[in-house]
């Protein structure tokens, strides 16, 4: 009969005790991995609720920058358009305000009056044909005019009112009603491949369409007011040097009477919205935290605000 070697059962035991501390460390491991994460998700929480205060003393330090600004005008050269990172606990908040009437409102395609209604659509598609977006055709901005006007208005886009879409297995169809924020661009067929580049152009401003000339680009300038698009070069070379203080600046340097004339409704150099994005950076986390503000005299109200992305929304 077979008799057992001593070095066997020594080999046996020390396989059995090598098991029980590999199952010992296993469950360990799991709960210390349970714990980390519970930790984690109690770190994000808190911090994102720290955030979230940050957040709302920073909207309060942007309304009393931007209402200790009297200036007559609006530039890049105006109190509130640099503030330096502010240091928190293992953090910092970061403030970056601007104009949000450089750019084209994307609601002002819903306009009703036609004499308007005709200026907006031919500014959109010159904008979307002098632009670098790119586009499933070149008629494309009609899907956003579609997107954003009354179901029964007349669409300039075909099958845009009849048509249900269809995202990530969920049917949705057309807004039929102005726009909240940019980001829901996203949602019209065609339009995310094009949104980041699209965001440079449009904006959440007034729905009577208005820019500001001293933060304004060429493109916009030219498509709004094509009074000025011979101008709108040598405007934005001269803005560089030095903002305009008033509308009559303009006239100084184009000489037009007519063309400035034309142009007086659809430009200003004092702004009325202003979009206002903060981060909140603390540990290894970033939150980011979005306001779209309207000036009345010297208050500032919210007229919208997000608890969001990295991404344009006014």
């Amino acid at each position: 009969m077979f008799k057992q070697s001593p070095f066997s059962k020594r080999g046996g035991v020390l396989l059995t005790v090598l098991m029980v501390i590999a199952f010992s460390l296993g469950i360990g491991m799991a709960v210390f991995e349970r714990a980390g994460e519970s930790y984690r998700e109690v770190l994000d929480r808190q911090g994102d609720a720290q955030g979230a205060i940050y957040a709302g003393s920073a909207l309060r330090v942007a309304q009393y920058l931007m209402g200790k600004n009297n200036a007559a005008y609006d530039a890049s050269d105006s109190l509130w358009t640099f503030i330096p990172p502010i240091p928190v606990n293992n953090g910092f908040v970061a403030i970056t305000i601007q104009a949000a009437d450089d750019r084209l409102p994307v609601n002002s395609l819903a306009e009703s009056d036609e004499k308007k209604s005709e200026r907006i659509r031919n500014a959109f598609e010159k904008l979307f044909l002098d632009s670098e977006l790119d586009l499933e055709d070149a008629d494309q901005w009609r899907s956003l005019h579609d997107w954003v006007v009354a179901s029964d208005a007349v669409p300039l886009a075909m099958n845009i009112f009849s048509t249900e879409f269809n995202r990530e297995g969920t049917p949705y169809t057309a807004k039929h009603a102005p726009l909240t924020t940019l980001y829901e661009i996203r949602l019209v067929p065609g339009f995310p491949k094009i949104y980041k580049e699209l965001a440079q152009y449009i904006c959440m401003g007034e729905r009577e369409p208005k820019i500001n000339i001293n933060f304004a680009s060429e493109p916009v300038i030219s498509a709004l007011i094509p009074e000025l698009e011979p101008y709108a070069a040598n405007i934005v070379a001269a803005r560089n040097e030095e903002p305009f203080t008033s509308k009559d600046d303009i006239y100084k340097l184009i000489g037009n009477q007519e063309a400035y004339t034309a142009a007086l409704p659809f430009f200003d150099v004092k702004s009325t919205f202003f979009y206002v994005k903060i981060e909140v950076s603390i540990l290894e986390s970033v939150w980011f935290y979005h306001a779209l503000m309207k000036r009345n005299g010297n208050r500032y109200a919210i007229m919208n605000y997000i608890e969001g992305k990295d991404v344009v929304y006014f």
